[in-house]
């Protein structure tokens, strides 16, 4: 069996503090311009991404907000058709403000709305555009209210 004996030792002398006295040691302080460039290019690549997931959230959100009013739209659809009959047919986002099928729908800058009727069936369409051209379009079918088609451009 081995034995180990430990003994006190004190250390006499003076505290000695490591002062860069060089260039060599100066620089090895600071960030190298190769470090800056890999950061610069990580916070790219996040930023990027961000924006990528926004535009998919925002359009997704537009979505089910067109789905709600086309679904608003055929509730007052089915309301003036009791009433009166038939459906009604209008064109603008305009005709629906004006109160004749008791919808209180926003001016949308996104979406266009318009119902085509030929008396006994209806179609709601939501159209969205982006600058010049459209870019979704959305279907539904009044008498039931179910989705008939969905495309993005």
């Amino acid at each position: 069996m081995n034995k180990i004996q430990l003994s006190s030792v004190s250390i006499v002398g003076t505290a000695q503090c490591a002062v860069p006295t060089n260039r060599k040691d100066k620089a090895q302080k600071a960030f190298t311009l190769i470090e800056l460039a890999i950061v610069v290019i990580i916070i790219s690549i996040l930023s990027f991404l961000s924006v990528v997931v926004y535009e998919k959230v925002y359009d997704a959100t537009a979505k089910r907000d067109a789905k709600t009013t086309l679904s608003m739209i055929r509730g007052a659809e089915v309301l003036y058709k009791i009433d009166n009959n038939t459906y009604y047919s209008f064109v603008t986002n305009n005709e629906i403000a004006r109160g004749t099928l008791r919808v209180n729908v926003y001016n949308s800058p996104d979406w266009n709305y318009t119902v085509t009727s030929d008396g006994i069936s209806a179609t709601a369409v939501a159209t969205r555009m982006k600058g010049s051209k459209k870019d979704s379009q959305i279907k539904m079918d009044i008498g039931s209210g179910v989705i008939v088609e969905e495309y993005s451009w």
